[in-house]
């Protein structure tokens, strides 16, 4: 049941970011702020570019969310939090990110874009555990 719950809240802590970027990314598109690019969603979308590509940052990151916490799983079994390797933990989001762009995309610079920002999410996914870990153990207990 941890193991279910930990795939869980990977997959949902990596979709809402991507998410957001897909709004932004929609919003960018919506307004034509970037010159000579035009993007266009299908009529019956809701919400337009920005509702389309919301969804498709959110499935994007559902996906990198289950291909992380897969690997995390079959790599690092028997770990707990404090026992992860920040280099390692980097890692795993560096593969998971590149795969989940560059497979898709067929673009090397798609992937070497997506290992970069999944190794730094990953690390600052790693740190933010670690801090609540120790925050959650430093505080007092709420039951007698």
């Amino acid at each position: 049941m941890r193991r279910l719950r930990g795939v869980v809240g990977t997959t949902i802590a990596t979709s809402i970011p991507w998410a957001a970027l897909g709004f932004l990314c929609g919003l960018a598109f919506h307004f034509q702020l970037i010159p000579d690019i035009t993007a266009f969603a299908q009529p019956g979308f809701p919400g337009g570019i920005v509702g389309a590509l919301t969804v498709t940052g959110a499935v994007v990151g559902t996906i990198n969310g289950l291909v992380f916490s897969g690997l995390l799983f079959a790599g690092e079994r028997g770990k707990t939090v404090d026992d992860l390797s920040a280099w390692r933990f980097a890692g795993w989001g560096a593969l998971a990110t590149a795969a989940t762009l560059g497979v898709p995309f067929s673009s090397p610079l798609a992937a070497g874009i997506g290992a970069v920002l999944g190794a730094g999410a990953a690390v600052a996914t790693l740190v933010t555990a670690r801090r609540g870990r120790l925050t959650t153990a430093a505080s007092p207990s709420l039951n007698p």
